[in-house]
């Protein structure tokens, strides 16, 4: 028994030694071999794709040329100004009532930029505006110290 123990370890020792051998031999193999040279027609297509693509970057050539990318100087292209803003127009006057008594007018004027109304007499000033008169259904005002210009009431 003991000669039929010792011939079965020395053949699985062998297997093992088998298995290791083309298990190396399939790690080791050599390489497939190299693919076929390229064709003329093959080699042409590529030849066109290549002076496709330098046409393509030849006017950006020239841009780099001109504008060097890397460059201390270079600065990015200023993009244009923008238009100065409109000006907001002159607020203008308008009378809305007048206040009167026995002695005394008052003209209630509104600005025409804004919702509030003003209480001013004879005299007075709102902005740009001097109160000269107030009648029965007119105010006459001057516009800094200029002509003067007046406002009635509108009949509606």
């Amino acid at each position: 028994m003991k000669r039929l123990w010792g011939s079965t370890r020395n053949l699985i020792g062998l297997l093992i030694c088998t298995l290791l051998c083309m298990a190396a031999l399939l790690i080791w193999r050599t390489d497939p071999p190299a693919p076929p040279p390229q064709t003329s027609q093959q080699q042409d297509t590529l030849a066109q794709r290549i002076a496709e693509r330098e046409e393509t970057l030849a006017p950006l050539i020239a841009v780099t040329q001109e504008r060097p990318l890397f460059h201390a100087s270079r600065s990015p292209v200023q993009a244009p100004t923008p238009a100065a803003p409109v000006a907001a127009p002159q607020p203008t006057l308008a009378l809305v009532g007048i206040l009167a008594d026995q002695e005394a007018r008052i003209a209630l004027l509104r600005l025409s930029n804004s919702t509030e109304l003003y209480r001013v007499g004879p005299g007075g000033r709102l902005a740009q505006w001097e109160v000269v008169t107030v009648g029965p259904d007119f105010v006459a005002v001057r516009e800094n110290g200029g002509e003067m210009v007046t406002l009635s009431m509108d009949a509606e």
